[in-house]
C-alpha cells in the first residue's frame, strides 16, 4: 500500500467514524430524550443494534428532533426482559403523500424487512412481529456484543490489557495514554506521579470535547470486563467502607454520623463513583460529603426521620 492509498484510507476511516458518532447520538428513549448513558445495557443494546445498521449504509432516525428525512428508528425497551424496538420510518415527503398508500405500505414493507435481514446477520435476535420489530441479543451474541469503542477507545483498550495484570503503567507512554489508562484502571497514584489530580487530568484528557469523563471510563470498564455499578453501591451497612467515610468525615462537619447515615451518603451513586474514581482527596468529592452529612444532621437535629429519604 502506497503513502498516498494509506492516508485515503485513514482520511476515511475517520469520516466514518464521525459519521457514525453523530448517527448514534440520535438514539432516543420513549420520553423523546436522547440516550446517555452507555453503561446502561438497554442503552448499550441500542447503541450496538445503531451501529450495526449504519456500518450497513442504514441512516438512522432523529426521534427527538423529528428529522423529515426518515431513517430506523431505534427505541430501547424498559420492559425487565430488555430488548429494543426498531422500525423504519419513512420521509415525511412521502409519508404525508396521501395520494400514494399502497407505495408507502410497500415501501415501508420493504425498508422493514431489509431492517430484519440485516440485524438478524448482525447476529441479533429479530421477533415475530414487523412493525415495530423487537430486537434482543440472538443465538450469536458475541458479534453482537462487541462493544462499540471509537478509534481513541480502542487505542486505550489495547494499552490497559498491555498493563493489566501487572499494573504498572509505562512513563515512557505520552502523557494522555498515561492518563487514560489510569482513569481507566483507577490508577489515582500513577495520576499522582505526573503532578496532576485524576479529576484535572480528566479534565487535560477531554479538554475541549463534549464527553463526560464518568459515563467515558466506565464505558471503557464495561467494555475491559472490569466492575462498575457493582463498586458504587452497597446494599447493605455492613458492605460499606464506612472506617473510610468516617476518616473523611473528620474535620468536615461537627457531629458523628451514625452508619445509617453514612449508608445514606454511599448510597448516592453519583458521590460513590466519584469518590471511587477521583479519589477521596479531590476537593469536589469532599465538598459532596461536606454537603450530604450537612444537610443529614440538619435533618437529625430537627427531630425529623425522613433523613434517608432527603439523602
Amino acid at each position: 500500500m502506497t503513502e498516498d492509498e494509506a492516508a485515503r484510507r485513514r482520511a476515511y476511516q475517520e469520516l466514518y467514524e464521525r459519521h457514525r458518532r453523530q448517527q448514534l447520538a440520535r438514539i432516543s428513549t420513549g420520553g423523546f430524550v436522547y440516550i446517555h448513558d452507555r453503561v446502561d445495557p438497554q442503552a448499550q443494546l441500542a447503541r450496538r443494534i445503531g451501529a450495526a445498521l449504519v456500518e450497513a449504509g442504514f441512516t438512522l432516525y432523529d426521534r427527538v428532533a423529528e428529522n423529515p428525512l426518515g431513517g430506523a428508528m431505534i427505541m430501547p425497551r424498559t420492559d425487565p426482559e430488555g430488548g429494543a424496538y426498531v422500525g423504519w420510518t419513512i420521509p415525511d415527503a412521502l409519508s404525508h403523500d396521501s395520494s400514494r398508500p399502497a407505495l408507502r405500505a410497500h415501501i415501508t414493507r420493504t425498508m422493514n424487512q431489509a431492517v430484519h435481514d440485516v440485524l438478524e446477520a448482525y447476529g441479533f435476535d429479530v421477533g415475530e412481529h414487523r412493525h415495530p420489530m423487537l430486537v434482543t441479543l440472538g443465538p450469536d451474541p458475541e458479534r453482537a456484543l462487541e462493544e462499540e469503542l471509537d478509534e481513541f477507545g480502542e487505542h486505550v483498550a489495547d494499552l490497559c490489557n498491555q498493563v493489566r495484570p501487572g499494573g504498572h503503567i509505562p512513563g515512557e507512554w505520552p502523557a494522555a495514554d498515561q492518563i487514560a489508562v489510569a482513569l481507566v484502571l483507577l490508577q489515582h497514584w500513577h495520576i499522582q506521579e505526573m503532578n496532576r489530580t485524576p479529576r484535572d487530568a480528566a479534565r487535560e484528557l477531554f479538554d475541549g470535547q463534549e464527553i463526560n469523563p464518568m459515563t467515558w471510563i466506565e464505558s471503557m470498564r464495561t467494555a475491559l470486563g472490569l466492575p462498575t455499578r457493582s463498586l458504587w453501591t452497597a446494599d447493605s451497612i455492613a458492605g460499606l467502607p464506612a472506617t473510610a467515610l468516617r476518616v473523611r468525615v473528620e474535620g468536615l462537619v461537627d457531629f458523628e454520623p451514625t452508619d445509617e447515615e453514612l449508608a445514606a451518603v454511599w448510597s448516592d451513586e453519583e458521590f460513590a463513583s466519584e469518590a471511587r474514581i477521583f479519589g477521596w482527596d479531590d476537593v469536589e468529592v469532599r465538598e459532596r460529603l461536606r454537603a450530604h452529612l450537612t444537610t443529614l444532621g440538619s435533618l437529625r437535629a430537627h427531630g425529623r426521620d425522613d433523613w434517608q429519604d432527603k439523602a
